[in-house]
């Protein structure tokens, strides 16, 4: 155990509060901003369920606070599901207020703020005797818990980050019933027990014991397996228990280290009760993340704590100090007993050290270990106060701890913590300026309006819009009769649980219009996307790849095709199963929109008649199978099964174009347009992901807006709420899926077009994690994982391909910003596809689906990056950002090209080959450049150019052998082998007029292309440096 003796004054410096009080802009903006926690430790998003995305919310006449440092101004704002979309100024206020739809609220010239934060949140903690606490009955406990967590949400605080838990996973309990919707609270970082050592603890039976650094890491491991979000360590001692001593420290340094090293490496942070000198040094010294209390810290302590306050973050507890002295005299603990044991002396000399690490720009957040019985919930507002009158905060600077500072230690400060358009909507509407009277947000009763999550969780003594003020809504459509009521109006107050929706029986069919003629030359017209001048045709002028006018799948005309005709078009039925099998194996996890037990189904009944089959159902069978065959390698048997010899790469293109065509006559068959039926719009999804991958997104733009309508007219955008395993919830399964398939291909457009913008599909439905369901009989969780990421991935892109078409560029904060968060989604495909950090060596699909992920992640980092890393950039970028991006860039193209490889090469992922034929490979030959890039400029010594150059090499071998499988590849080996051949040491010049140094001009074409769409290059760039003309002079020197 170490040890440390009593300092009387452990600061030299600050002795005497500051005499003046400071009135100019808050000061901590610029801390939070500072501060900069590791990304590996990001919380696992979680999202809290329960907000109808179509819900609006404004909020008319009212001052703003956004906590970004601007002072209050007048405006209004409008909410649109759970988040801001317009802040100050809302444009078509009168259409809003006339529409019927949007809940209108009037706030007067009141002040709106962000919802507010406690740093130190103990919801366990029930103002009791804490002992009390370990016998309590865990019903009685829960619903105690659950009351606690109310109550922070009652009194304005939209952010609670959990300090520890009376029961190991209470705590993870109330956090996962609040996300879900069941139960009303705060966004919550959960906490287990505070670990101690023996004879160091402070109650006895909520305590976790380990002793020695082997059990601080294994118990810090148990924490962790029971879903924490971050593990408390109890360090020092605690006055008010008399036996130890708030002055000591009980924890060795090899004890915090092992602890802090195993919770950092499992991705948690840690936070430590730490008052003692020796406790708040060996938190610093080896990074502890959240010290909390830091009463007794010194001069040494201090400075190291200046010198890392980027890494960490102070919440003193300072109300408890205060509510002990002099507050707890009725329940028996008397101001003279609590001076006698040493609390006057720490908190004066807190307050001393604290305003000193406010005036060195140290993080302080409030956060006041509430649940005592002197420190009652519903009391957290106090902190503010204690804050303004005794640390030196002006009021401004105690909101921003209390809001951008809590979303900063929750590592979400790029969406939570101020009033910004597309920040979640967490507020307060206030009745009073709490920057002229911070003790306002202590009275319950002026905060008038209470809204987290876009949702309604309080309002009174406020006037609404009144219905009578508002037109009365169009009566809806005519529903079945097994509907239910519609949601509350708008004025009507809105339950913290999940919203309800309305029931409905849906037809498998729905019919539009008489049957209708289609035309050839109608289609030639439609179904191709339009294309701006700049693109450039992916695929070659080739018959292998262009084998036809009528690429842009037309519905066939001429006679009428029967069920009999197409039948003897599908392969034999051992050909048909196998290409199934490996499609529902291999392919639909990663595009899954099919419910597995419901095609068996269907396809057990087309086994037993295939006479009887529906075109809509062969369209789907066709689509499956083109898509399929296309996927198998040269060698695959089922080619020797289903042709004489093996299929040569033209005949399998020829196999796959056969069957596309197969799909789109039995589409034309159907009527597809007029008759809408699930199964047609399953078969109309899957053919645009073929179509997209293999041929190109410009060539499906139409076909998609044909199946956003169908799947409208099938409500498959609605939620509907059945019985478990009942009929209607598979149905509801189905249509999910497809809307959740229709959000991705739009969200591919959207990435790859500027022009596009689709974001209001993401309104009609609920988040990703939520939008898609496998359940139902159908246990391919992997599948749901890998649809879930795709979608919240593409949606990230969507938001990064945004900026990088505006003129205004990134800056340094977004990419950071931007980094972290596909960091997180990295490590959540970490969590859900690898064991310890290493592929499966049971389930090689899980390992495949990592690797696409990973394509995606690492190409968004090319994206971000390339415009920073120049060498002849902007001279506004700083040259460490600079540097770093230019690290970013080549550790993602190498990425890029490791994954290539494995694709291509290891026979593990044999069965997933099929992507480097589309745009994979057009990710890795942007992941060649990009490096090459890097390699041509004048790098640090240490780049290792070698083993770039030779994984360079490589690739470039392996997009010359998928040239007979890839118009993509074809296009880009010239361009590679050009590269190849310039990959000297020396400086390279190519041959043109102004004799510009290649590496520019490299970089100049690099910007120029939309790299998520292969049809933006400019390929026919490359002809004249590839093929130059005869009679240019050469001037090239190699």
């Amino acid at each position: 155990m170490s040890t440390t003796t009593t300092i009387e004054e452990p600061l030299s410096m600050s002795q005497e509060l500051h005499s003046k009080t400071y009135r100019g802009p808050p000061r901590n903006i610029a801390y939070i901003d500072q501060l900069n926690f590791d990304p590996s430790l990001q919380p696992v998003h979680q999202e809290i369920q329960g907000t109808p995305l179509n819900s609006s919310i404004l909020i008319l006449d009212i001052r703003i606070l956004e906590a970004t440092g601007r002072p209050p101004y007048h405006g209004d704002i409008l909410i649109n599901g759970t988040r801001f979309v317009h802040v100050g100024e809302v444009p078509n206020k009168a259409e809003l207020l006339a529409s019927g739809t949007v809940r209108v609220f009037n706030g007067n010239g009141r002040m709106l703020i962000p919802g507010l934060g406690d740093a130190h949140t103990h919801f366990t903690w029930n103002g009791g005797n804490l002992e009390h606490l370990a016998e309590l009955g865990i019903e009685e406990h829960t619903l105690l818990t659950a009351r606690s967590a109310k109550c922070f949400l009652d009194s304005g605080y939209t952010m609670c980050f959990g300090a520890a838990s009376a029961k190991k996973n209470l705590d993870i309990v109330i956090r996962d019933a609040i996300n879900a919707g069941i139960i009303p609270g705060p966004r919550f970082l959960a906490n287990g027990r505070e670990i101690a050592r023996t004879g160091g603890e402070l109650v006895t039976g909520i305590t976790a014991y380990a002793d020695g650094p082997d059990e601080m890491k294994q118990v810090v491991r148990e924490h962790i397996d029971l879903g924490v979000d971050q593990v408390k360590l109890s360090m020092s001692g605690e006055s008010i228990t008399e036996t130890r001593d708030a002055e000591v420290c009980y924890f060795t340094p090899e004890e915090t280290r092992a602890s802090v090293e195993e919770a950092h490496r499992w991705g948690k942070r840690v936070c430590s009760h730490a008052r003692a000198r020796e406790s708040i040094i060996q938190s610093i010294e080896w990074g502890v993340d959240v010290i909390y209390h830091a009463s007794f810290i010194d001069e040494r302590g201090m400075n190291l704590l200046e010198k890392h306050k980027s890494r960490h973050v102070i919440a003193p507890a300072i109300n408890w100090l205060v509510a002990t002295l002099h507050d707890a005299g009725m329940y028996g603990y008397t101001t003279e007993k609590a001076e006698k044991v040493g609390y006057q002396k720490e908190m004066e000399t807190a307050i001393r050290a604290l305003r000193e690490m406010h005036r060195r720009g140290i993080v302080v957040l409030p956060g006041g270990d509430y649940g005592f019985a002197w420190t009652p919930h519903g009391t957290y507002a106090r902190d503010l106060a204690h804050f303004v009158n005794l640390l030196g905060f002006t009021p401004h600077e105690a909101l921003i701890a209390a809001t951008y500072g809590m979303a900063k230690l929750f590592m979400r400060a790029h969406e939570m913590g101020q009033i910004r358009e597309g920040n979640y909507a967490d507020c307060v509407l206030v009745n009073g300026d709490p920057l002229e009277d911070i003790t306002l947000l202590q009275d319950h009763s002026k905060l008038d309006v209470i809204i987290i999550n876009g949702r309604v969780h309080k309002a009174s003594h406020i006037q609404q819009q009144p219905p009578s003020l508002l037109p009365s809504p169009p009566a809806p459509p005519p529903r079945h009769a097994a509907a239910a009521a519609t949601p509350s109006s708008p004025t009507t107050a809105i339950s913290p649980g999940v919203a309800p929706y309305p029931h409905s029986s849906i037809s498998s069919t729905v019919p539009y219009g008489k049957n209708h003629n289609l035309f050839q030359d109608h289609w030639d017209a439609v179904s191709n996307r339009p294309i701006a001048p700049t693109a450039h045709p992916t695929a070659p002028d080739d018959e292998t790849f262009l084998p036809s006018a009528n690429l842009c799948f037309p519905f066939p005309s001429g006679p009428e095709v029967t069920v009999k005709d197409l039948l003897k078009l599908l392969p034999a039925h051992s050909c048909c199963e196998y290409l199934i099998t490996h499609y529902f194996m291999y392919i639909s996890p990663l595009f899954h929109i099919l419910h597995g037990p419901t095609f068996q189904q269907q396809y057990n009944a087309y086994l037993r008649n295939p006479s009887q089959s529906g075109f809509s159902w062969l369209a789907l069978l066709f689509t499956i199978c083109s898509l399929t065959i296309r996927s198998l390698d040269d060698e695959d048997t089922v080619l020797a099964l289903s042709y004489s010899s093996a299929a040569s790469v033209n005949q399998t293109s020829d196999i796959y174009l056969r069957y596309r065509t197969a799909a789109m006559t039995c589409l034309s068959a159907d009527n597809c347009l007029v008759n809408n039926r699930l199964s047609t719009l399953e078969a109309l999804l899957l053919l645009i992901y073929t179509v997209n991958h293999y041929e190109g997104l410009e060539r499906s733009w139409n076909l998609l807006g044909m199946a956003l309508h169908m799947a409208i007219a099938l409500e498959c955008n609605t939620l509907f709420d059945y019985p478990a395993s009942s009929p209607g919830q598979i149905e509801i399964n189905r249509r999910r899926r497809c809307w959740t398939g229709i959000l991705l291909l739009y969200t591919n457009q959207a990435i790859s077009y500027k022009g596009v913008d689709m974001s209001f599909l993401l309104s009609a439905n609920t988040s990703p994690d939520s939008a898609f369901t496998v359940d139902v009989h159908d246990s391919d969780l992997q599948a749901k994982s890998v649809m879930t990421f795709k979608l919240r991935l593409f949606q990230l892109s969507r938001q990064i391909c945004r900026h990088l078409s505006r003129d205004q560029p990134l800056n340094g904060e977004m990419l950071t910003d931007f980094d972290v968060q596909i960091g997180i989604e990295q490590r959540l495909w970490d969590s859900a596809f690898l064991s310890d950090g290493l592929p499966s060596v049971l389930d090689t699909r899980q390992y495949g689906y990592w690797c696409i992920l990973q394509l995606y992640a690492h190409q968004l980092y090319l994206r971000l990056h390339r415009p920073f890393c120049r060498g002849q950039s902007d001279a506004d970028v700083a040259e460490a950002l600079r540097a770093q991006s230019r690290a970013k860039c080549v550790a993602a193209g190498a990425a890029l090209l490791d994954i290539h490889q494995q694709l291509c090469e290891r026979p593990r992922l044999r069965r997933y080959r099929w992507v480097v034929y589309g745009v994979t490979s057009f990710y890795a030959f942007h992941g060649a450049v990009a490096l090459a890039s890097c390699m041509f400029e004048n790098l640090d010594p240490a780049f290792d150019h070698a083993t770039h150059r030779n994984s360079f090499d490589a690739a470039v071998a392996r997009i010359e052998q998928l040239q007979s499988r890839s118009p993509i590849c074809i296009k880009s080996f010239p361009i590679l082998r050009h590269l190849q051949m310039l990959l000297r040491p020396k400086e390279f010049r190519w041959s043109n007029a102004a004799g510009l140094e290649f590496s520019n001009v490299l970089d100049d074409w690099i910007e120029k292309v939309q790299w998520d769409n292969p049809e933006s290059v400019d390929w026919t760039f490359w002809d004249g440096i590839i093929n130059p003309s005869p009679d240019a002079t050469d001037t090239t020197v190699i």
